[in-house]
């Protein structure tokens, strides 16, 4: 799963390794761009991308062996039920990736620390 998918340069990417990878962006525009980008690179059949706000979305429960956010934590973190709900797509012993290098933010400040 990767959150915040924007035009799907990291969902393809891992599609192009293997992976079959679900992709959310609340952006129309840039799920539009992540499925073309999908399809030029031959990839299209190993992505689903969605439109829309993550908590919202029904995403099946335990879903996810990984589940990347790259530079949007800052962003989602607004939305009430966001970890609850990237614990509840994760599987098992699953990975979350969380990357973030917003400066001066305190949460990512807080979490470098620890």
């Amino acid at each position: 799963m990767d959150i915040g998918c924007g035009i799907g340069q990291y969902s393809v990417l891992f599609a192009k390794l293997g992976a079959t990878v679900t992709g959310i962006d609340l952006s129309p525009v840039g799920i539009a761009t992540a499925q073309g980008v999908a399809e030029a690179n031959g990839v299209a059949e190993q992505c689903t991308f969605l439109a829309g706000e993550f908590v919202s979305t029904l995403i099946p429960e335990a879903a996810f062996d990984i589940v990347l956010l790259h530079e949007v934590y800052h962003h989602v973190i607004k939305y009430p039920g966001i970890n609850d709900a990237i614990d509840r797509a994760t599987k098992p012993g699953g990975k979350i990736i969380l990357a973030d290098t917003v400066r001066g933010a305190s949460i990512i400040n807080w979490g470098r620390r620890v």
